[in-house]
């Protein structure tokens, strides 16, 4: 932080609340973004056989580094990890549109299965996701994404696609097979605002009735682990086929969802 008042010198700057605060040289060649995201947890443990327990949990300290490189087209994204018990990088993938239908990234990030995965954990509804998430979510992966959409009428078109090495992103990369990851959303009244179909509430109070429907297929070719991306690895270099189908959808209108 030291350093900001040398770089804003030589950086056109703006803030928000929900983005951060981000800077852009003056020949438009190059962005940066910061973005801290700090959630707190305060758990009370009450049985008849113990006196109450009240402690508190650092539950997530993260940055989120974003921006573009030479062409607004060409962005970057890092996400770091500073947990007490997991200090690591999480994301890193640059990303480039292409045109307004089709865009790609390469790199480390989520894979486009669950809706609950999609969703960022600055747009959580609750600190803590679901319990299925928690069990069945393939979490992250190392490889190459590629995204379409389209419009027709009112209604919205959105094709997600995945392959990566299988192996997730906390593991060596021992990869025997590859996974393969295609998800398809359909939004039958229109497109949500401001990718509200993949946020934990109504942020943007969509004025009329928002509906996504999503269905997901992931195949991990030979994978070392129980859970795939995820999960213990198998004893003596075993491997298996896993295959994993998602179907969700998502209602939303004035705030209720």
């Amino acid at each position: 932080m030291c350093l900001l008042p040398i770089a804003v010198e030589a950086q056109n700057f703006d803030a928000d609340i929900e983005n951060g605060l981000e800077f852009t040289a003056i020949d438009t060649m190059f962005s940066f973004r910061i973005n801290p995201v700090l959630q707190n947890q305060i758990v009370v443990n009450n049985n008849e056989e113990a006196s109450p327990e009240v402690y508190f949990r650092n539950r997530r300290t993260r940055f989120y580094l974003s921006g573009f490189i030479y062409d607004t087209r060409l962005t970057y994204k890092i996400q770091l990890r500073f947990e007490s018990n997991n200090q690591n990088l999480y994301d890193a993938a640059f990303k480039f549109k292409l045109n307004k239908a089709f865009t790609f990234w390469v790199g480390r990030e989520t894979l486009p299965a669950a809706r609950s995965q999609l969703v960022s954990l600055k747009y959580l509804q609750f600190v803590d996701r679901s319990i299925v998430h928690s069990v069945f979510d393939l979490q992250k992966d190392l490889g190459i994404w590629a995204f379409y959409n389209t419009a027709f009428g009112a209604k919205h078109l959105k094709i997600s696609t995945a392959f990566s090495n299988g192996e997730g992103i906390f593991r060596s990369a021992d990869t025997r097979g590859y996974s393969y990851t295609g998800r398809v959303d359909l939004f039958l009244l229109g497109k949500f605002a401001n990718g509200g179909d993949v946020k934990g509430s109504d942020l943007q109070r969509e004025p009329t009735p928002k509906l996504a429907l999503g269905v997901a297929y992931n195949f991990n070719d030979e994978a070392t682990a129980n859970r795939g991306q995820r999960g213990t690895v198998f004893p003596n270099t075993t491997t298996t086929d896993i295959h994993t189908v998602y179907v969700d959808g998502m209602l939303n209108t004035k705030g209720f969802l």
